[in-house]
């Protein structure tokens, strides 16, 4: 199952975790990560992206809008 994923400045694209690996879609142009060790939350990794995915609700005092 992918998940749209929304930024900031309305920038979106989908994510799929699945198992070892992280597919991001933007656009036409499929991103394949591979999974890393992270203290922080699920990291994923290639030579071209790094993505952290770190769960928190809107409104948490750390949250906050990334560019």
């Amino acid at each position: 199952m992918a998940l749209q994923v929304e930024c900031a400045q309305q920038r979106r694209f989908l994510l799929r975790i699945d198992g070892e690996r992280a597919i991001i879609r933007l656009g036409t142009m499929p991103l394949l990560l591979k999974r890393r060790g992270s203290s922080l939350g699920q990291r994923f990794g290639s030579e071209d992206a790094l993505m952290t995915v770190v769960e928190m609700s809107h409104g948490e005092i750390s949250w906050f809008d990334t560019l």
